[in-house]
C-alpha cells in the first residue's frame, strides 16, 4: 500500500473501538430508536449541514418517516424543514443542496399522500423541486414535474440543473419496481437527461438519445461532464462512456470509453481549474455500488486517460474535488474504510482509516465538503451512526441522537486466505447468547461487486437473527471490494465455485475460533447473495438451511428475462447465445439434483434485475426432487422490498425457516429499541 498516515482524532477515539474483539456495552433498560442520517450536504461557507434523517419505527412493518434537517456545523443544533406534505411516511424529501450564496436549500420531494403508501407504489413517478430558507420555513415550489428527478446541482452563477425523465414509466434505476410490460417492447425507453431549471420549467440540454447517469457542472458553467449511454438506462450503464455536454445544447463529446466490459465508469468530478476530470473505473456489478481505480482525463478530450492507482490494494468508492482543492477519495481497505488524498502523480496519502465507515450519508465511504468543513456519517459494527463535522481528518460529533443506543452484539473482524487471495469478513455474536455451541448464519452480500462494510446493522434480517440468538458470519469473498481490482475481478466467469471456496474457507476459520455448532449452519443472501444461497446447496451439504432473496438460478434464461442484460457481459464477457456452456456451468439449476438442503425463496414480482421467474425455476426443481422448499412472491416490489409490511413478512418467514432446520434460538431476544421481534 502507498504511504499511509493514520489520523484518528481524540474526539472520535471512543467511537472507533472497533478492532477485533470489539464489544458493545450492555444495553440500558430503555433506549431511543436508532436514528439514521442520509444525503449529507455542507453549505458553501461550511457553517451548516443538511441531511435526511429518520427513526427506525418500533414495528418493522411500519414505513419510516423521512425528515429534512439543517444543523449548525459547530454545535449540531438542528432545525427541521417544514415539508408542504407534512410529517408522514408518504412525504419523501431527497438530495438537499445549498444554493451558491448559502442562503437557501433546494431539495427534491415526492408526495405520495393522495394515493396512499400502497397504491402510490404503482402510479407513475411524480416529483417536485422545493426551496426553503435555512430556518426551515418559507418553502416554495420551484417545479412540479410529471416524471423522475435526480441529483440537483448548482452552477457557480446560481443556475440549477437536474437529471430528469419526463413521463417516466418507472422510478430511475434497475432496483426500482419495473413497469408492467405492454405494447411494443423497446419502442419507447425512459430518457434521463440533464436539464436546467429556467422560468419554472426545464430546458433539456443533453440529447434525447443519451441516458445520463451522473454529471457535474464545469467550473465556468458552460457545460457538464458526465457518464451516459444510448438506449435503456437500466441495462446500459455497464457500457456507459465519459462525455462532455454543452449547457447551450450543442452536440456532446466523448472523453473516454472503456476498453472492456470489465470497466464500468462512475463518480466523475472536475478539477477546480476545469482542465481535468477524475473518475472511478472498475468491475462494478450495479450502478451505485462503486469500487475501482482512480483515473483522470483532460476535459478537452485531447489526451489519453490514465490510471492513477494501478495495482492498488484499495477499492476507491467516491471522489470529491471541493475539499480545499485536493482530490479526496473514500476507499475500502480490507475490513475497514478510509479517506485519502490523491495527487496528480497518483500518490495516495491516507488521511484516515479505521474499522468503521465514514460516508456522505450514502452506502459508499466518502465525505461532503464546503467552506473548509467536511461532514459525514460515522458508524461501526457496534457503534450507532453519528453525524460528524470539522476540518478534514479532525471531525467531531454534531449529533447525539444515538448516544444511548447500544448494540446487543459483539463484532470481530476476521481474515483468512484462499486461492492465493487474502480475504476478510466479520463475525457478530449476540451478547445474550448462553455458553456452549451456537447456531450461525452466513450472510453473503449482493453484487458481487460490493462488500460487507463495518456499519451498524439496521432493522432487517441481520438484527432479527441476532435478536433470535444466532451468530452471523459476513464474508467478503473474491469479487468483493476492499483488496484492489484484481481481487474484485477474480470471479469473472467464476461466480459460483471460486467465491464459495472462499466462503467455506472463512467459515472453517470461524468454526475453529468461535463456539459455533457445525451442524447448525444456515446461509442467507439477497441478489448475488441470493444466487449464492441457491448455488451452495448444489455444491455442498455444509449448510442445514438456506434462504434466497431475489436469487438467480439459470443464467441462460436470465439473459432473456432481465432488464439489465448488459450486466451479463461484464460478468461473462459474452452474451448467452455465444457462451451457453459457460452460462449453464454457473447456473444452480444444473446442480439441483445434488441439493438436499431445505431452501426458502422470496422476491418481488416487479424485479427488473433478478426477475422472480428465476426463483420460480429453482422452486419447481426442488418440488420435483422432494426437497423441502417454500416460495413467496411480494406484489408490486422491485429488486429490494421497499414496502415495510413485506419486509417484515419476509424477515418473519426467514426466522421461522432457520428455527425449523437449525433448532430453537440460542437465547432470548436482545433489547434494542427499534429492533424487530424475535421469531
Amino acid at each position: 500500500m502507498p504511504h499511509c498516515r493514520l489520523l484518528v482524532p481524540a474526539a472520535l477515539s471512543g467511537m472507533l473501538a472497533l478492532s477485533g474483539g470489539a464489544r458493545a456495552a450492555d444495553a440500558p433498560a430503555a433506549m431511543p430508536p436508532l436514528h439514521s442520517f442520509a444525503a449529507v450536504a455542507v453549505s458553501p461557507d461550511g457553517s451548516r449541514i443538511a441531511d435526511i434523517e429518520s427513526d427506525e419505527p418500533a414495528d418493522l412493518g411500519t414505513q419510516k418517516i423521512l425528515r429534512l434537517v439543517v444543523r449548525d456545523a459547530a454545535t449540531g443544533t438542528p432545525t427541521r424543514v417544514v415539508l408542504p406534505c407534512g410529517d408522514i411516511a408518504t412525504c419523501k424529501p431527497a438530495q438537499p443542496v445549498f444554493s451558491p450564496d448559502g442562503r437557501s436549500l433546494v431539495f427534491l420531494l415526492q408526495d405520495r399522500t393522495a394515493a396512499g403508501s400502497d397504491a402510490a407504489a404503482h402510479r407513475p413517478p411524480h416529483w417536485q423541486i422545493e426551496r426553503a430558507d435555512l430556518d426551515g420555513h418559507d418553502v416554495a415550489r420551484l417545479l412540479d414535474f410529471d416524471g423522475t428527478l435526480e441529483t440537483p446541482r448548482f452552477a457557480p452563477d446560481g443556475r440549477l440543473a437536474v437529471l430528469a425523465v419526463p413521463a417516466a414509466a418507472k422510478e430511475a434505476g434497475a432496483t426500482a419496481a419495473g413497469a408492467a410490460l405492454s405494447g411494443e417492447i423497446g419502442a419507447h425507453e425512459d430518457e434521463q437527461r440533464i436539464a436546467i431549471l429556467d422560468g419554472g420549467a426545464l430546458r433539456f440540454v443533453s440529447p434525447a438519445d443519451q441516458f445520463v447517469y451522473e454529471y457535474r457542472w464545469m467550473p465556468d458553467g458552460r457545460g457538464f461532464v458526465g457518464t451516459a449511454a444510448a438506449g435503456n438506462g437500466d441495462q446500459n450503464w455497464y457500457v456507459a462512456r465519459l462525455m462532455a455536454f454543452d449547457a447551450a445544447g450543442g452536440p456532446p463529446r466523448v472523453l473516454w470509453a472503456q476498453h472492456s466490459y470489465q470497466q464500468q465508469i462512475a463518480t466523475p468530478v472536475v478539477s477546480p481549474d476545469g482542465r481535468t476530470v477524475a473518475f472511478i473505473v472498475g468491475l462494478m456489478s450495479d450502478f451505485g455500488s462503486t469500487g475501482g481505480d482512480v483515473w483522470t482525463a483532460p476535459t478537452s478530450g485531447g489526451g489519453a486517460a490514465r490510471d492513477l492507482t494501478p495495482g492498488s490494494r484499495l477499492s476507491f468508492s467516491s471522489l470529491d474535488w471541493s475539499c480545499g482543492g485536493r482530490l479526496v477519495a473514500g476507499d475500502i481497505a480490507g475490513s475497514g474504510t478510509g479517506i485519502a488524498a490523491i495527487g496528480a502523480d497518483g500518490h495516495v496519502d491516507q488521511l484516515w482509516q479505521a474499522n468503521a465507515t465514514l460516508s456522505a450519508g450514502g452506502r459508499d465511504p466518502g465525505i461532503a465538503c464546503g467552506g473548509g468543513t467536511t461532514a459525514g456519517v460515522l458508524q461501526g459494527m457496534v457503534r450507532a451512526p453519528a453525524l460528524v463535522a470539522g476540518a478534514l481528518g479532525a471531525w467531531h460529533p454534531v449529533s447525539h441522537d444515538n448516544d444511548r443506543v447500544a448494540a446487543g452484539w459483539t463484532a470481530r473482524s476476521v481474515s483468512w486466505s484462499d486461492g492465493g487471495y487474502a480475504q476478510d469478513g466479520w463475525v457478530l455474536e449476540p451478547l445474550a447468547a448462553p455458553k456452549g455451541l451456537r447456531p450461525l448464519v452466513t450472510i453473503v452480500h449482493g453484487g458481487p461487486s460490493a462488500a460487507s462494510l463495518p456499519a451498524f446493522p439496521r432493522q432487517g434480517v441481520d438484527t432479527a437473527l441476532l435478536s433470535a440468538g444466532y451468530d452471523l458470519f459476513l464474508p467478503n469473498p473474491r469479487g468483493s471490494f476492499g483488496h484492489g481490482e484484481a481481487f474484485a475481478a477474480a470471479d469473472y466467469r467464476d461466480l459460483g465455485d471460486g467465491p464459495l471456496r472462499d466462503i467455506l474457507a472463512g467459515l472453517d476459520g470461524v468454526l475453529r475460533r468461535f463456539p459455533v455448532d457445525p451442524h447448525r449452519l444456515g446461509l442467507f443472501g439477497y441478489s448475488y447473495g441470493g444466487y449464492m444461497a441457491l448455488w451452495a446447496p448444489g455444491r455442498t451439504d455444509r449448510f442445514q438451511a438456506s434462504v434466497s432473496g431475489a436469487g438467480i438460478s439459470d443464467w441462460i434464461s436470465l439473459d432473456g428475462e432481465t432488464g439489465v442484460e448488459k450486466a451479463d457481459l461484464a460478468l461473462f464477457g459474452a452474451p448467452a447465445f455465444a457462451a451457453a456452456d459457460l452460462y449453464l456451468s454457473q447456473s444452480p439449476v444444473l446442480h439441483a439434483r445434488s441439493v438436499h438442503t431445505p431452501v426458502f425463496l422470496f422476491g418481488g414480482d416487479q424485479d427488473v434485475e433478478c426477475p422472480i421467474q428465476q426463483s420460480l425455476e429453482f422452486w419447481h426443481d426442488l418440488r420435483d426432487l422432494h426437497v423441502p422448499t417454500e416460495f413467496v412472491v411480494y406484489a408490486g416490489q422491485g429488486h429490494g422490498l421497499e414496502n415495510a409490511h413485506d419486509l417484515a413478512d419476509s424477515t418473519r418467514r426467514t426466522l421461522t425457516w432457520f428455527a425449523r432446520y437449525l433448532g430453537p434460538s440460542a437465547g432470548p431476544p436482545i433489547s434494542r429499541a427499534g429492533g424487530p421481534p424475535a421469531g
